[in-house]
Formats: structure tokens, sequence, C-alpha cells
């Protein structure tokens, strides 16, 4: 918990969920590079940190909403040239694999940038199921 004395009340810090520990030991987070003009907010660039990939404006806290992604999604690593389409205008990536469910079953989808620029993912169509088929009697009397 972390007070905030400006709004004289107790604020839960949870953390960006992408660190085995949340101890004070962990190494701060640091820009690694600037990547392409962001799609929101006009003037600031994406960057990739040591966690994330994320508009500069949101990362200095000027901006509360905009583009992020962290660089481990569903257990599957984010590579630069497959995120690039989610920080543009359309913000959908295509298709991916080898995502891990919460249940550990793998999956795949694209990953679709909601309006408060966090990613949420859309999925491919599904085939549809089959119908359980009628049981044949088996009397033999």
């Amino acid at each position: 918990l972390k007070h905030d004395p400006v709004k004289e009340r107790w604020n839960l810090d949870i953390g960006t969920g992408n660190r085995e520990s949340t101890g004070e030991d962990d190494e701060p987070e640091e820009v690694l590079k600037k990547l392409w003009p962001c799609p929101v907010h006009e003037g600031s660039m994406i960057v990739e940190t040591t966690l994330r990939y994320i508009s500069e404006k949101v990362l200095s806290g000027e901006e509360s909403r905009g583009p992020v992604l962290p660089k481990i999604v569903c257990k599957r690593e984010m590579k630069e040239e497959e995120v690039k389409p989610f920080f543009s205008e359309e913000g959908k990536t295509e298709l991916m694999d080898n995502f891990i469910s919460k249940r550990g079953r793998p999956f795949r989808g694209a990953l679709k940038r909601k309006p408060t620029g966090k990613h949420g993912f859309e999925f491919p169509p599904r085939e549809p199921r089959k119908k359980a088929g009628k049981k044949k009697s088996t009397d033999t009397e």
C-alpha cells in the first residue's frame, strides 16, 4: 500500500504483473529504444522498455491512458516486428500461435488494442461442433 497525500487515500500498488517478485530489490524499468510514433498521443513515441512496449507519455505519467503491451503475453514472448501492427492506427496484430491460457492450454489469437490502450484478444472462428449421433441399439435376443 502506498499513501497518496494529494487525494488523501491509500492505493494498492500491484505493479506490472511481469515480475516474479514485487520486492524493492527489483531493477527499475529502463527505456531500451524508441520505435514508432504513437497512434494516440501526438508528439509521443512508442518505446521498448525492459518490461513492455509503451507510449512515452504514459510511461512518464503525462497521460494515464495509451498504448501499452507487455513483452510477455500469456507466456509468449512478443517480438518487435510482431507487435508493430498493435501500435498502428488499426491496432490489431495478425493471428499468432503459442499463447498459453491460464489452464495451460495453447491457443492462437490476434492482439487488439482496446480504447484504454491495453490489449485484448480476437480469436479465429471456431469450427462447428459435431452433433452427437444417435446410439444404435445392439439388442441380440
